[in-house]
């Protein structure tokens, strides 16, 4: 594997400030040949729009945007602590919906997104089956602890019986 080698320089002072980018990266080859630019070459980009394109290209998130989603994160998980009296309502309604998904969903998705198994047929169906099988606990756990929730049987004791 090798390593991303990027390193930043600002140049210049005022409106006329560059950043410089050495960059050094295989995953990015392909924005790279079509602006021209050669690895270990140094790409200048004064124009935002040209930034937001190289984005696009690369899969990567601005920096704004990063901000902007771990503020708005932040602020809910805040809101939800406060709003909710009970952490184990919090827990019964995530925990089924991401263990499905960590479980059963996330798994095949990365298998055919990848393309490990696209001539394969049987192996294809079998994938597409854990996703729907995923998403159908998935429900299922979340519509259990809602019912729970809404019949007031979270607050019996297992050790009570």
């Amino acid at each position: 594997r090798r390593e991303k080698n990027m390193m930043m320089n600002s140049c210049g002072s005022g409106a006329d400030e560059r950043t410089q980018m050495i960059v050094d990266d295989k995953s990015m080859h392909l924005l790279y040949e079509e602006m021209g630019v050669q690895d270990g070459s140094v790409i200048t980009s004064v124009n935002p729009e040209e930034a937001e394109t190289a984005h696009a290209h690369t899969g990567m998130i601005p920096r704004s945007r990063q901000l902007i989603l771990s503020v708005l994160y932040s602020v809910s998980s805040l809101l939800l602590a406060l709003v909710v009296p009970n952490v184990s309502i919090v827990f019964s309604l995530v925990g089924g919906t991401s263990g499905a998904l960590l479980a059963f969903i996330m798994p095949p998705v990365f298998v055919i997104r990848l393309g490990l198994i696209d001539h394969d047929y049987t192996k294809k169906m079998i994938a597409y089956g854990l996703i729907v099988a995923g998403i159908f606990i998935a429900v299922l756990s979340t519509a259990f602890s809602i019912y729970d929730l809404v019949s007031g049987e979270e607050d019996k004791d297992i050790c009570d019986s």
